[in-house]
């Protein structure tokens, strides 16, 4: 079995835990269609294995619906006004249809309407990533997280800090900063991002 066209064996609890790693480092380096395949074969090698996974595997091979996705939907309403009456009905079928289907209909109206340029960036995600639910964070992980810059250690209270800086909201968008306060999808940040982020936390 492969992560992503005939890419990626996951043979191994070895190489399943890499694959999840590297996907946590990654994520964004993926075609949004291939997130998914990728996660969801990920996830399946893990779960016959035993094997866990990490927090971007979960979130995109996910289920079940992000419970932020009637807001991220009103967001793109607020990007493109043109958008609200399809806008409108699709977000009617939120609970209604699969993921994959909800999914698939939310890409076409992005495309049609211009909002892919502004996917991780513009206060939403991709398609796949608003429509998906994100995994219960790991409480004990993060009551122990840790990052150093220098002599300077910053624990999870300074991180909750920084992101609630309105330079860093403003910077990076409220839907990426909500993710970022989950040290796994921090720590897959570029180490520039981060320092500027925790520069913030002061």
């Amino acid at each position: 079995m492969f992560a992503l066209h005939g890419r990626y064996p996951l043979d191994t609890p070895a190489l399943i835990k890499q694959a999840s790693e590297y996907f946590d480092r990654n994520w964004r380096e993926f075609f949004p269609e291939n997130r998914r395949e990728y996660a969801v074969n990920v996830q399946n090698a893990a779960a016959k294995a035993g094997v866990d996974t990490g927090e971007m595997i979960q979130k995109y091979a996910s289920v079940e619906f992000s419970p932020d996705l009637g807001e991220l939907i009103e967001r793109r309403k607020r990007l493109v006004p043109e958008a609200i009456v399809p806008l409108e009905k699709v977000a009617s079928f939120i609970g209604e249809t699969t993921v994959e289907e909800f999914a698939e209909v939310l890409h076409d109206l992005d495309r049609k309407f211009g909002l892919e340029s502004a996917y991780h960036k513009g206060g939403i995600g991709d398609y796949m990533h608003d429509v998906l639910a994100a995994p219960e964070p790991e409480m004990t992980k993060e009551a122990t997280w840790q990052y150093e810059i220098g002599r300077k250690t910053y624990t999870q209270k300074d991180l909750a800090r920084a992101l609630s800086h309105p330079a860093i909201i403003s910077q990076y968008g409220e839907a990426n900063v909500k993710e970022f306060k989950n040290p796994s999808v921090f720590d897959s940040l570029p180490t520039e991002d981060k320092e500027i982020i925790l520069e913030h936390s002061l």
